[in-house]
């Protein structure tokens, strides 16, 4: 009996430094040690807590649906069990995230309004609860404002004794719901809040600190004006990630970022680099045509009128091989790259390909005409040329 009690131990701590794969050896091996002390509620708890758990772990595309269904049977099984059990609370709840994660929304909302009335000596549950709710609200009934307000709940009502990591949590998801519903300036303000929390937190911490970071850096990335806090807030998000050896679509992302921060602030060469280290994490980047555009822009910005024809020359292969329509500001870009090199009869063709592109509205018509008539002027006066 001893050893077993000493096993569950060991697997409480396993799960709560996130091993539910220890854990669970260690609750079956108690298990077969003393099976009838091994199936009270606290045991139970754990051993449900250990497969759902280990589920949400699970790689994507490898997750045990068998593990979910474990951890649901045995919750309801607790509650038919031991109504009277002090934890009842964290139960509903545990068993509500199970029905989010396995679609059964409308159930899992019903589980949730259950733990809010039931006791628990969870202290942040009431919390936990509405931050649920709050998910649920905007990402399954699109009821933004709602949302926001239950998830104002669960800040306020979170022990200020409690990890303050998981209000970094709570802080990003309102500043992603204020950002798809383009209130950019509160936005700004939660993911910023967010960014101040986690940084305070004493340790390493690292995980969440880049969530925070990512992710305020990308809220920040959608308006004008941020650019320079876009670039201090991701290169402190590259000096606290390990350096990826293969395909990483964060980094991807995180470097196609900064690239358009540096590009904003003029500041040409850094974002070539930066862009070219997007595509070299993520070689299958679905915009993979737009960092090449960019990467041509920044190579005209700078004057390098030879590189800018190669980028763009390269984004059109890219286009071509994949079948992707092709935006006209490639074309535009080659074009002018063109002209300043004086090659101008190859400057036509690329201002006639992007003028059958470029909407006859958009502003950019009349300035690649404008280009396309210099060209051919250039040509009439001098045939040879090019």
């Amino acid at each position: 009996m001893e050893t077993a009690e000493l096993l569950g131990l060991r697997a409480r701590a396993k799960l709560y430094n996130g091993r539910p794969e220890g854990a669970l050896e260690d609750l079956l091996r108690a298990r077969e040690l003393a099976p009838t002390e091994t199936e009270d509620a606290g045991w139970l708890e754990l051993l449900a807590d250990s497969h759902f758990a280990r589920y949400e772990l699970s790689a994507v595309g490898f997750a045990e649906r068998s593990d979910a269904q474990q951890a649901e049977s045995t919750y309801r099984a607790i509650l038919d069990r031991f109504p009277g059990y002090n934890n009842v609370g964290w139960i509903n709840y545990q068993l509500a995230r199970v029905f989010l994660v396995t679609n059964r929304i409308d159930t899992a909302v019903e589980e949730l309004q259950k733990a809010l009335l039931a006791p628990s000596i969870i202290a942040a549950l009431t919390s936990y609860c509405y931050e649920r709710l709050g998910f649920i609200a905007f990402y399954e009934q699109r009821d933004a404002q709602r949302a926001l307000t239950l998830l104002e709940t669960a800040v306020q009502t979170y022990p200020g004794s409690e990890d303050r990591g998981w209000l970094v949590q709570v802080h990003l998801l309102r500043g992603r719901i204020l950002r798809d519903t383009h209130h950019m300036v509160r936005a700004i303000e939660s993911a910023e809040t967010a960014l101040k929390i986690a940084l305070s937190i004493r340790g390493e911490a690292k995980p969440i600190k880049r969530e925070a970071l990512f992710t305020a850096a990308e809220i920040l990335s959608r308006t004008d004006g941020h650019e320079r806090r876009v670039i201090e807030i991701i290169e402190q998000f590259l000096r606290l990630s390990r350096k990826p050896q293969s395909i990483d679509v964060t980094w991807s992302r995180a470097y196609e970022m900064l690239g358009d921060a540096y590009e904003q602030t003029h500041q040409h060469e850094h974002a070539i680099t930066s862009y070219l280290a997007s595509l070299q994490y993520n070689p299958y980047h679905p915009w993979e045509v737009s960092i090449y555009t960019r990467i041509a822009k920044a190579y005209y910005q700078h004057g390098d009128f030879d590189l800018t024809i190669q980028a763009a020359r390269r984004g059109l292969d890219v286009a071509q091989a994949e079948n992707q329509p092709v935006e006209f500001q490639l074309f535009d870009l080659m074009g002018s790259a063109q002209y300043a090199l004086g090659l101008y009869d190859q400057a036509v063709t690329s201002f006639d390909e992007a003028l059958q592109r470029v909407p006859a509205v958009d502003a950019t018509f009349s300035k690649i005409k404008q280009y396309r008539a210099y060209a051919a002027s250039h040509l009439a006066h001098d045939p040879v040329t090019g």
